[in-house]
């Protein structure tokens, strides 16, 4: 069961893969597999809790099981900057403020939570940290991120986004700033030294062929000269933006999943 506001709605189940609930585009979660190596998880085993952001249009999650033995919430959003950003990070108040309640959120470990996601939900995740590190009354720990092809951009074009067939949108704001805005370029948020030393442990997740893929080398470059610790860059080769969704069951996603469960589980 999950909820929306004071209403409840009514999940299904899904064979060995857990339960599933969808309230009407707001909150999801899917609690996968008790299944572990040895045997069957004790039913009060507290297991991590991973907060993913869908891609603009697009609320998929092909993707999932790259996250393993967790309670996942997806969560749906605006699709509009920052009005993105408050209704993903109002979803990690909510959690905080509903576990004690809701039987679905009750083995959630909320000092072990993970934010992910790709494309625009990728850039949603990294802003959705930055509030949860300002917050003094944030209820959750936030562990690490795994963005997926993050979209970020700047007035400043890379010389992949300026080739023949490269995309020529990028993330919207709601009032309609340029894109050096700081929801679309990542430079231009102001944090001081002592937040961007709290910033969580990132995997960046590149494609070789994404016309994105320089500036998601650049986003990584840039945490890392913030001093943010635990900055890694895994590439998919031979392989465009958001493979994961329109092929999930190849062998680059299988890797993909493979690799997120690797990075979740040494943190």
């Amino acid at each position: 069961m999950a909820v929306h506001g004071d209403q409840q709605f009514e999940g299904d189940q899904r064979g060995n893969q857990g339960f599933w609930a969808d309230p009407r585009c707001a909150y999801k979660s899917d609690y996968f597999s008790h299944q572990e190596a040895g045997g069957v998880v004790n039913a009060h085993h507290i297991v991590t809790f991973i907060v993913v952001m869908h891609g603009f249009r697009s609320a998929d999650m092909t993707y999932g099981s790259g996250y393993g033995h967790s309670i996942v919430l997806s969560v749906d959003y605006e699709n509009k900057l920052p009005t993105a950003y408050d209704d993903c990070y109002s979803a990690l108040d909510w959690v905080s403020r509903e576990k004690s309640s809701k039987p679905w959120l009750e083995r959630a470990n909320l000092s072990r939570v993970f934010l992910s996601g790709y494309s625009a939900g990728g850039n949603i995740a990294h802003q959705v940290a930055i509030k949860a590190i300002r917050d003094k009354a944030c209820g959750v720990k936030i562990k690490g991120l795994l963005p997926i092809h993050p979209y970020f951009g700047s007035q400043r074009r890379t010389k992949l986004e300026t080739a023949d067939g490269a995309a020529t949108d990028v993330t919207e704001s709601a009032d309609g700033s340029d894109r050096d805005y700081y929801g679309c370029n990542f430079e231009k948020v102001e944090m001081c030294n002592k937040e961007w030393r709290r910033f969580p442990a990132v995997v960046v997740y590149v494609a070789e062929l994404d016309f994105l893929k320089e500036r998601e080398v650049m986003y990584a470059e840039f945490l890392k000269k913030k001093g943010v610790k635990g900055v890694n860059l895994v590439e998919a080769e031979g392989e465009s933006h958001v493979y994961h969704v329109f092929r999930p069951e190849s062998e680059a996603t299988r890797l993909l999943q493979k690799r997120m469960s690797e990075f979740i589980n040494s943190h």
